[in-house]
């Protein structure tokens, strides 16, 4: 059987390469291409010395642990002993998940690699072909389902609960901050809280679910209003989407509204909230859009 040294070493130099690329995105490291270069010819190596009369040595397990420490301490150098242990971390992590996404597509795709693996005399049965096609594909499906889980963790960082007392009616739903919510009302330019009407119809006064859901009537019938609940607070809010013409949402002023967030109750003295039948969530993760300026504007106060 002929072994071609200098391909095998190549690839896994490549692979190396790659492994700590993916290892320093989903840690958001300062990524520098020599520091890349040199932790995966260190890391190449190894392969080297397996043809070698001391390749028992690299065999061991604390001679391979001894080789990533140093891979990951010349891929990203060492600023503190925390964040380079993060770092060995997340490159076990990654390698982890590169080589098991390899072997689980390799054995959906090819179940008789048992009967053929005694004609090789080096390695696992994975052909090369395969792994040159498909260690790309991982790393790529790898470096997204990272990022997305990345954005999915900034999202429910910023849900907040969201308290909202009019009256004798108390609503209480979990919001998302949104820094795209820049709706205020025009005339006392107090911040806007948009609210799902699914979230809170059960609450809410048939009379004024009517008017919501009907906005187009209001002022028509002065005895439709006249009854309305809480017709007193109403306020009507301007507003402007994307991809349609200008709107307007029925809006209230609340005789208490609070947000939680971080531990920290956050009461709102100055604020709206308006209603939409649009639905806001399509997973039903938050009922309502906080508006940013509402946490600096309210007064914390320790959560018990």
């Amino acid at each position: 059987m002929t072994i071609y040294l200098d391909v095998i070493w190549f690839l896994n130099f490549c692979f190396d390469a790659l492994l700590l690329l993916l290892t320093g995105l989903v840690l958001k490291r300062r990524i520098t291409k020599w520091r890349i270069i040199l932790g995966a010819f260190i890391g190449s190596t190894i392969v080297l010395f397996m043809f070698t009369p001391y390749n028992y040595i690299f065999s061991l397990p604390l001679v391979k642990i001894m080789f990533s420490l140093v891979i990951v301490l010349a891929a990203f150098g060492f600023t503190r002993l925390t964040t380079y242990m993060q770092n060995v971390a997340m490159f076990y992590f990654v390698t982890f998940v590169m080589g098991g996404g390899m072997l689980g597509v390799h054995y959906l795709f090819n179940v008789q690699w048992l009967e053929t693996q005694s004609n090789y005399e080096i390695g696992d049965p994975v052909s090369w072909l395969f792994v040159i096609i498909g260690f790309p594909l991982i790393f790529y499906y790898s470096k997204s389902r990272f990022s997305s889980i990345e954005v999915r963790k900034v999202h429910f960082d910023q849900l907040v609960d969201v308290t909202v007392v009019v009256g004798e009616v108390t609503i209480k739903t979990v919001g998302l901050i949104d820094s795209g919510n820049q709706l205020n009302d025009p005339i006392t330019r107090a911040p806007v809280l948009i609210m799902d009407t699914k979230s809170c119809k059960e609450q809410l006064p048939k009379t004024f679910l009517h008017r919501i859901e009907n906005p187009t009537t209001i002022g028509m019938d002065e005895e439709e209003t006249k009854n309305c609940a809480w017709e007193h607070r109403m306020k009507i809010i301007p507003y402007r989407a994307v991809g349609s013409s200008n709107q307007f949402l029925i809006a209230i002023k609340p005789d208490k509204l609070t947000i939680r967030h971080d531990d920290v109750n956050y009461v709102v003295g100055k604020g709206l909230v308006a209603f939409s039948t649009t639905t806001l969530s399509s997973e039903n993760e938050y009922g309502c859009i906080v508006h940013p300026k509402m946490i600096v504007l309210g007064q914390s106060t320790q959560s018990a």
